[in-house]
């Protein structure tokens, strides 16, 4: 039977050209500022390394009011190494799309290997390229920084040395992988879904016995202390200062729920998600071959890591439902596209064996050649869904505060301290929100952030007697905060001078 035979060269242009294309796109808005709430988050804390000095144990948010704003969040390698490249390039925006670019390019490559060692090489270039082709990755990739792309990509990476070490490998690739595993549980702490795979894979390596093994305690402490002795210190950060990313103080918020576990629209809302962004429909076609025939040939990593990102995925259901699906749902393309790439290369055997052993070598290459071809259109179909239809919402609201933001950069002073109002946190209390940070990065500017349904008259004398010297009502919350809050519009009306109303409403806070 024909097979595909490629060099290592060989295939890594095939899947770095992909994966360009995938992302040529980002070439129209490669000097825009950076979309997105995380991203946005991590680029702020990224100037704030810059320019108050590479302080690595103290990220720095622009929401933290006039205090120094240290934050509880993830181990912020990104932020960091963003802060480095604008110290040696300067302060340019499109420097915050390169590491995310690298992590999303190791992670079609770390695919790729990890199926070019499990199951063959036109499986590993299958769920390679198709993984290149993800819209969710070229979305995530192609709007700066988020957690979640650098924690799969070095949790994938660490399964696989893992998987190579448990099949009588070397102790220097027990010892990479332990590296790898323990920095995506730093990056983000959902990580944690991996240790079933891991415990499959020392008992593989062990046996049953694999609990007596003092390697087997080494490696997970070495995995998990890291990132116990990192977030306590960043619990801490929280108490003094109060300010979150919602992983300790706050971090509830991302877990189910009764009610959310029995609503039968989310779990709806999630499949059709899932089968047009993550798998696309061609690929959700082909994974159920592959499942098929992981269970009948009982390849039991893949199951239980595919058992790992189901338990991960109702674990976050809360963070699914209401923080966004594109970077809780993540940790599923690299298991479902090795299973995509299993159900591919199946495919090919199976019309291979129809055709006839003669006739192989002439139909083989455009037979590879069609099925990428239909791979590549199905994809491109789901990216431009993915666009009009699961994001124009989220970009028409990201759009109207980066107007806000560049208005307040205009007419405030630089250093001014800003109150950000918005109705984003309206059905969240004070003490459990997230703070959208939009406004004060498009603006430059440092200051607090209040929702329209905790805004009251006594709450903003407080914070002017803090410092704050300017209220900012951002664009997308014009209209609720004149219709619903028309006291507070009143008053602040009747003792402040309003700056402008063009792109939002801003007040600046001495008294008339």
């Amino acid at each position: 039977m024909t097979t595909l035979r490629l060099s290592t060269f060989e295939r890594l242009v095939i899947l770095a050209g992909v994966y360009l294309i995938a992302h040529v796109g980002l070439l129209e808005r490669l000097g825009a500022p950076t979309f997105g709430w995380r991203p946005t988050d991590l680029a702020g804390i990224a100037v704030n390394y810059y320019r108050n000095g590479f302080h690595f144990a103290f990220p720095q948010v622009l929401w933290g009011g006039a205090g120094a704003g240290h934050v509880e969040m993830e181990f912020p390698l990104q932020s960091f190494l963003t802060a480095l490249f604008f110290k040696l390039f300067g302060m340019h925006d499109w420097l915050c799309e390169v590491l995310p670019l690298v992590f999303g390019f190791g992670l079609v490559v770390t695919v790729a290997e990890f199926g070019r060692y499990l199951i063959g090489d036109e499986a590993a270039l299958a769920a390679g390229v198709c993984t290149a082709l993800s819209p969710t990755l070229v979305y995530i990739t192609s709007n700066g920084m988020w957690a979640d792309p650098p924690m799969v990509f070095f949790g994938t990476l660490g399964l696989y040395l893992l998987t190579r070490w448990s099949a009588k490998g070397s102790r220097r690739e027990l010892c990479a992988a332990v590296a790898c595993l323990s920095l995506a549980v730093l990056l983000k702490l959902t990580a944690l879904y991996l240790g079933l795979a891991v415990v499959y894979l020392f008992s593989r390596r062990f046996g049953r016995g694999f609990l007596k093994e003092p390697t087997t305690w080494l490696a997970g402490l070495a995995i998990l202390t890291p990132a116990a002795l990192w977030y306590s210190h960043a619990y801490r950060l929280y108490l003094e200062e109060g300010n979150t990313f919602g992983i300790i103080g706050g971090g509830f918020l991302k877990f189910p729920t009764m009610a959310l576990l029995t609503d039968l629209y989310i779990y709806k809302h999630t499949l059709v998600r899932v089968f047009f962004y993550y798998l696309t429909p061609v690929g959700s076609v082909l994974f159920l071959v592959g499942f098929y025939v992981a269970l009948k040939s009982r390849c039991w990593l893949l199951l239980v890591w595919l058992a790992c990102v189901v338990v991960h995925s109702f674990v976050v259901w809360g963070g699914i439902r209401y923080s966004g699906h594109i970077g809780y749902l993540l940790p599923i393309l690299p298991i479902c596209y090795l299973v995509i790439g299993l159900g591919f290369q199946s495919g090919v055997r199976a019309i291979q064996q129809w055709i006839g052993a003669g006739r192989q070598p002439r139909f083989y290459v455009p037979l590879l050649i069609f099925m990428f071809v239909l791979v590549s259109a199905n994809t491109v179909v789901a990216s431009r869904r993915f666009k009009d239809r699961d994001l124009a919402f989220e970009t028409a609201l990201w759009e109207k505060k980066k107007l806000t933001g560049i208005k307040v950069g205009q007419v405030t002073p630089p250093g001014s301290l800003i109150i950000v109002v918005d109705h984003e946190m309206d059905t969240v209390d004070q003490k459990h929100s997230m703070t959208p940070p939009d406004v004060f990065f498009f603006g430059d500017r440092h200051g607090w952030y209040r929702s329209l349904a905790w805004l009251t008259v006594d709450s903003i004398e407080q914070l002017r007697a803090e410092g704050a010297e300017y209220l900012v009502v951002s664009l997308q919350s014009v209209q609720q905060f004149e219709r619903d809050h028309a006291a507070i519009h009143a008053y602040l009306d009747q003792h402040f001078r309003k700056v402008t109303n063009e792109d939002g409403i801003i007040y600046a806070l001495a008294r008339k």
